[in-house]
Parts: C-alpha cells; structure tokens; sequence
C-alpha cells in the first residue's frame, strides 16, 4: 500500500519510487501464496482427521462385536459399534467435497466448476479484466479465500469436530460400561 511503511516510521511521505508498484506485486503475490499455502495445509489436516477417525473405527467396530459374544458386555459392545458408526458418518461427510451449484449470472472466476461451465474464450475475456488490473485481481483472490474458508475449511472441521465428539463420548461411555459390567460379572 502506498505510503504505508511511512505511516509506520511516522515520516513524511516521499515521491514515489518508479519500482514500488512492482514490489507490491510482489508482495502481493507472497501473501496470497502463503495464504492459499496454509489453506491447502489446513484442507491437509482436516482430511487426515477424517481418514484417522475412519480408520480407528474400523478397528474398533470387530473388537465390539467379539465383545457381544463375552457375558456382560453385549450393552457395552453394542455402544461401542453404534458410536463407531455414527463417527464414521461426520468423518466421511468431512472427507468429501462439498459441491456448489454453477452461477451462469454472476460465475465465480476461481472456481474450477465455474470455469468448466464456461467456453474458453467466455473465460479468457472475463478474466482479462481481472487479470490486467491488479487490485481487481487481488480481490478475486481474497474472494477465494474467503470462499475456501467459508465452503471448505469450515465445514471440514465442523464436521471433524463432530465426529470426535461422538467418538469420545460414545466410546467412553462404553468403556464405562464394559468396566461396570466386568466387576459386576466377576471375570
């Protein structure tokens, strides 16, 4: 921004340099490549969450039902599979992507559906407005940010959070039960 590391300093705006534009290209360009860098990092995570979840469950899921056929711990091993099952639901929804229906009014630019719905040229034309201004490309790109957030992180890990939630304390509860039900049983 013009004058901002001036306005830092509190000294008196000076004459601008002919290459200063293209450092704040520059800089720019690193911070929207950073941010995407952590988007993609963020999206990363949340899938491997997801993957984990799945695959612990998985695991979970044969060693209950061995435990229905133990005196005592057929409640517990039946919680034991019903909370594997119903976190496996979250995790999943959390692993896929979610889809958008393709605005033909108003396309979103960054968007690979929205791109595929448009003819080479149509796209081409409408991202040379874009593409040539750098502050209009700039907002395309916080536009994506904020999309990427709001679409995909977000529900990533609401989702994630969801099916933690249900792991924990599906599966605690029956790991309560199984310890009642063995000192009750006397095993």
């Amino acid at each position: 921004m013009p004058g901002f590391s001036n306005a830092l300093n509190n000294a008196p705006e000076q004459q601008e340099d002919p290459h200063q534009k293209k450092w704040e290209a520059v800089a720019r360009g690193a911070v929207i490549g950073a941010t995407m860098s952590k988007f993609t990092t963020y999206i990363s995570i949340a899938d491997q969450r997801a993957r984990g979840m799945i695959l612990v469950n998985s695991f979970i899921i044969p060693v209950a039902m061995a435990g229905l056929a133990l005196p005592g711990m057929h409640w517990a091993a039946l919680l034991a599979i019903c909370a594997s099952l119903c976190s496996i639901v979250p995790s999943m929804i959390a692993l896929y992507p979610k889809h958008r229906s393709v605005n033909r009014e108003r396309p979103y630019l960054l968007f690979h559906r929205d791109i595929a719905a448009m003819e080479e040229e149509e796209y081409l034309e409408a991202m040379r407005g874009h593409f040539n201004e750098p502050h209009k490309l700039s907002e395309l790109a916080v536009r994506d940010f904020y999309n990427v957030s709001k679409r995909v992180i977000g529900p990533k890990f609401f989702w994630i959070k969801v099916s933690y939630l249900v792991f924990f304390f599906g599966n605690g509860t029956a790991l309560l039960l199984a310890a009642l039900s063995y000192f009750r049983v006397g095993v």
